[in-house]
């Protein structure tokens, strides 16, 4: 980090605590405290920050993106959703925190939750080059899932009538064994073969 912009960090810095040694300390104040620490990678000090100015200006969309960023620094992601979130409901034209929203649903691989995210940006931003391309892989991902999903169904449902045809010849050779009507038996071993060769032929075709 170069040193001069350091400093000013600092002084920066050294302002604020005096606001709030003052006693004249207001959620902006406590809001620009956060701001430097977290410029100078002071994050876990710059969260407390933040939190005391949310505290103050608990309906302020800024607090809540900057807080959010500071939680992705700190890898606390589930609780940065929670603060990018209530900053789009309280500024819902805030870009940059659903850039940011949407990056941390992208690491948490919440594919269907992000697309929806992508697609307001590109709608407040349609000179925004990255949110189509990242929509076009979520549907590509969308899409394999899908797949993926209709495919285990599709084999879960041919191992369910594979058991239900093994079941059938045990239960026709049962009765075959107890002397009962052999035509009845065979109707049985037919009606079963026919099941599983027509239900067979849907799921793996």
């Amino acid at each position: 980090m170069d040193e001069t912009y350091t400093q000013a960090l600092e002084k920066k810095l050294a302002a604020c605590e005096s606001g709030i040694v003052a006693g004249s300390a207001s959620g902006r104040t406590f809001y620009e405290k956060a701001a430097a620490l977290y410029k100078l990678e002071r994050y876990q000090e710059a969260l407390v920050a933040a939190e005391e100015a949310r505290q103050l200006e608990p309906e302020r969309a800024s607090i809540y993106r900057l807080k959010g960023v500071i939680l992705i620094r700190l890898q606390r992601l589930e609780g940065a959703l929670f603060a990018l979130e209530k900053a789009v409901q309280l500024d819902p034209a805030d870009l940059a925190s659903y850039k940011n929203k949407g990056r941390v649903l992208l690491t948490l691989q919440r594919y269907e939750e992000a697309l929806p995210i992508y697609q307001t940006i590109q709608q407040l931003d349609p000179s925004d080059t990255y949110a189509p391309e990242v929509m076009q892989y979520l549907q590509q991902v969308k899409r394999r899932q899908r797949v993926h999903r209709i495919n285990y169904l599709y084999r879960s449902i041919g191992r369910l009538y594979y058991g239900l045809f093994l079941g059938g010849i045990g239960l026709a050779m049962a009765l075959m064994a107890l002397r009962v009507n052999i035509f009845f038996s065979f109707i049985i071993i037919a009606l079963t073969l026919g099941a599983f060769y027509i239900l067979a032929s849907k799921v793996y075709r």
